[in-house]
């Protein structure tokens, strides 16, 4: 069974940083919709982090609420651009 440091180096890695490279490259090249990816990106891993730290459901509520709303700010934004 894997350690738990594996699970969030995991997690980190798989969610986090694509989320944060795109929040700075969106943000650097005047890009929201890429920003919004990012977030999305973001809050994906929240959920992920919050299954292994065994958090209450309020916190699956609350990230996937973000991230379906910066999901579709990004869509819209990649459609309207």
């Amino acid at each position: 069974m894997p350690s738990t440091s594996q699970n969030y180096n995991a997690i980190f890695f798989t969610w986090c940083v694509p989320g944060l490279l795109l929040v700075v490259f969106g943000t650097l090249a005047g890009r929201p919709m890429l920003t919004h990816f990012g977030i999305a990106l973001l809050g994906l891993g929240l959920i992920y982090y919050g299954r292994a730290k065994r958090h209450p459901r309020a916190w699956y509520v609350l990230w996937l609420t973000i991230s379906t709303v910066y999901l579709i700010l990004g869509m819209t934004e990649l459609i309207w651009r």
